[in-house]
């Protein structure tokens, strides 16, 4: 995602024409211009003029305007919209970095990977809820299914009908079913109610893993 994002902005910077170039408004009033190619990494933004490239915190940025600087070139100083005093003295206050990439800071990444954690935690615990709840209700099912079949066995061997198989269990299994058939039917009612209730937060974690992967892949690019 970041690479893309990267690449989007040398492109746009490729294509520029000659002398196109920015000035950056900050929010304390400060203006700093000759600026000819500026690059978002983080929370930082980082700006590159004729004497090398500086970072601004991002938060500190209030808008940055297009502007033409006429033709720029490393060797030779423009005449038309040269820097100027002012231009230096934007700069004054803002520490120069060696390289943009030693100004990369992960932590915001690594707060959002933990952020989705969370919500993905809150998510297994709901998951886990229904899950304890389905084994339950099968687990209460299988037997109800099991001592069913073995009323119709023993009613078919004493020559019975098989709608007569209860009768034919002991009275401690009759009592067993009765309950648990009731408990049963609830359980099957409140799966029901669970098992919509998780369709979008099943959705919601999918695109939560999605979101996961991607910042992880970013953030594998500067370690």
């Amino acid at each position: 995602m970041r690479r893309a994002l990267i690449l989007l902005v040398v492109a746009l910077l490729v294509a520029a024409p000659a002398g196109a170039g920015y000035r950056i408004y900050l929010k304390n009033g400060s203006v700093i211009k000759g600026i000819l190619q500026y690059e978002e990494r983080g929370e930082q933004i980082m700006l590159k003029h004729l004497g090398g490239t500086i970072s601004v915190p991002a938060s500190d940025v209030d808008k940055i305007e297009s502007v033409d600087l006429g033709v720029v070139t490393e060797e030779e100083p423009r005449e038309r919209g040269a820097a100027r005093d002012d231009d230096v003295q934007s700069f004054r206050g803002i520490a120069p970095v060696a390289a943009p990439e030693t100004q990369y800071d992960p932590e915001p990444l690594k707060r959002k990977i933990s952020s989705i954690d969370a919500k993905l935690a809150r998510i297994q615990v709901k998951d886990d809820e229904y899950l304890a709840m389905l084994k339950k209700y099968n687990r209460v099912r299988l037997r109800i299914e099991n001592l069913f079949q073995l009323g119709i066995k023993q009613a078919r061997a004493k020559g019975a009908k098989d709608s007569e198989w209860l009768r034919f269990l002991k009275g401690q299994e009759r009592e067993w079913i009765q309950i648990n058939t009731l408990k049963k039917n609830d359980l099957k009612k409140k799966l029901a109610v669970k098992d919509t209730d998780m369709v979008p937060l099943r959705i919601k974690r999918a695109a939560l893993l999605q979101e996961k992967a991607a910042l992880q892949e970013e953030l594998a690019l500067y370690e």
